[in-house]
């Protein structure tokens, strides 16, 4: 893919330099957190050491997070691919193995595959075992665009689909996140429901990049698990509130657009509601609580039951001019307005498992 080849390997093998990396990633995680992100779940890049140095960061500043050392061994360039299915999973237990030991509540790694094209049968399949192995999480691409989807169909025609390549190879589990899962189709959705497989929703990605559009009522009727993701950089913000925004108007995009009905599901005889637009409520709970789900942490953190870790923000509308209060306001109100219109400087305080986090400017 062009845009791999010209943005994404190259930036990303900028990283071997563990200087640029501890700089990127103190940048990353503090802007994350900033903008309301207590857990987040990160794609790191090939190198160890810089995945390490992702690690780091993320404990000393405070966050919850998912952390991925990215494993790949083909069709990528000599200068950003692991030299042999064999040294990508030894890296991926080394790594894993780091994290584990760190004894860190807060730090849990997950096996990051990228995705199908750059990762061999053996690579996959081997680290399917080592997930079974380590009791680890799984992470990747699914379903992004329809051109990776033809590549995938040229480089596995003994697989039935896209998503029969993570199952055979043993990568679709209960703990499997896969991002976008746009053009799935009944088969696929099944294989999902079967193995207990959930969506990452980035909304601003799909546009930015126009990958498509998903329609996440389809997959939450059909019992998926779905949260939110931002996928910078392929979108342009690491706000989950952008996220929020942009998975409101992407819900109305496919219920206004019987072209995207009939691109992605070839028929629409089905019933109307799976074409409703998402509630705020909804989407809210995609952002929050079913990112919890997702992450396989929903009797831990997501809303303010009894009993689960004190995640929270502390949101001050006055903060700046974005957010007008008038006296007719509620709370209910200013909680839409802040979601509709607030911002990073609207956040006054970020609490993680009820630490509050210090200043990150």
């Amino acid at each position: 893919m062009n845009w791999l080849e010209k943005y994404t390997f190259p930036r990303e093998s900028d990283y071997q330099d563990t200087d640029y990396a501890l700089h990127a990633y103190l940048r990353s995680v503090s802007r994350s957190l900033r903008c309301g992100t207590t857990t987040a779940c990160y794609f790191a890049t090939i190198h160890s050491n810089s995945s390490k140095i992702l690690a780091e960061c993320v404990e000393k500043i405070g966050q919850r997070a998912f952390i991925g050392k990215v494993s790949m061994d083909r069709n990528a360039p000599d200068y950003y691919k692991e030299n042999s299915a064999e040294t990508a999973i030894q890296d991926a237990r080394d790594f894993a193995m780091s994290i584990i030991n760190k004894n860190n509540p807060l730090i849990t790694p997950i096996l990051t595959p990228r995705f199908v094209p750059t990762c061999s049968w053996e690579l996959m399949t081997g680290l399917s075992s080592l997930a079974k192995e380590l009791h680890l999480p799984i992470q990747s691409h699914l379903s992004e665009n329809l051109k990776e989807i033809e590549w995938v169909k040229n480089l596995h025609p003994e697989a039935e689909n896209y998503t029969d390549v993570y199952y055979k190879t043993g990568l679709l589990t209960s703990r499997t996140i896969m991002a976008h899962g746009i053009y799935l189709d009944e088969n696929e959705i099944n294989l999902l429901k079967l193995s207990g497989t959930g969506i990452s929703h980035c909304p601003n990605s799909n546009f930015s990049i126009q990958s498509g559009v998903l329609n996440v009522r389809r997959l939450l009727q059909q019992g998926i698990k779905v949260g939110l993701g931002t996928d910078v950089a392929g979108g342009y913000s690491p706000s989950i509130l952008d996220s929020i925004r942009n998975a409101i108007i992407a819900s109305k995009v496919v219920a206004m657009s019987p072209s995207i009905r009939l691109h992605q599901e070839g028929h629409e005889k089905d019933k109307e509601d799976k074409y409703l637009p998402l509630s705020l409520p909804e989407v809210f709970y995609l952002a929050t609580l079913g990112g919890a789900y997702l992450l396989g942490l929903g009797d831990r953190i997501g809303n303010f039951e009894i009993g689960k870790e004190f995640d929270a923000l502390l949101i001050d509308c006055s903060v700046n001019d974005s957010v007008p209060q008038f006296p007719h306001d509620n709370v209910k109100s200013m909680f839409e307005k802040f979601v509709y219109l607030g911002d990073d400087r609207n956040i006054v305080n970020v609490f993680v498992s009820g630490k509050q986090i210090p200043s990150m400017e």
